[in-house]
């Protein structure tokens, strides 16, 4: 179960920290990092059951994500 995530350096999340509750709603203004937020927990939950370079195919199609960083 994820207790926290935390994300620098992530698409336009330069640094964010979140902290999921059973129930969990994120709303926010256009641009304001909703969908990156979900697809760094994505990509998160892909690398539990693939290697990095499938994780990262399968969230973000061809795109390399070598030079982001994930902390959790």
């Amino acid at each position: 179960m994820l207790k926290q995530l935390q994300v620098r350096n992530f698409r336009s999340l330069s640094q964010a920290t979140f902290e999921p509750r059973p129930i969990e709603l994120i709303l926010g203004p256009n641009g304001s990092g909703k969908t990156n937020l979900c697809k760094a927990i994505q990509f998160i939950g892909l690398s539990a059951t693939k290697v990095l370079d499938r994780a990262a195919s399968a969230c973000f199609g061809e795109r390399s994500v070598a030079n982001e960083k994930f902390y959790y």
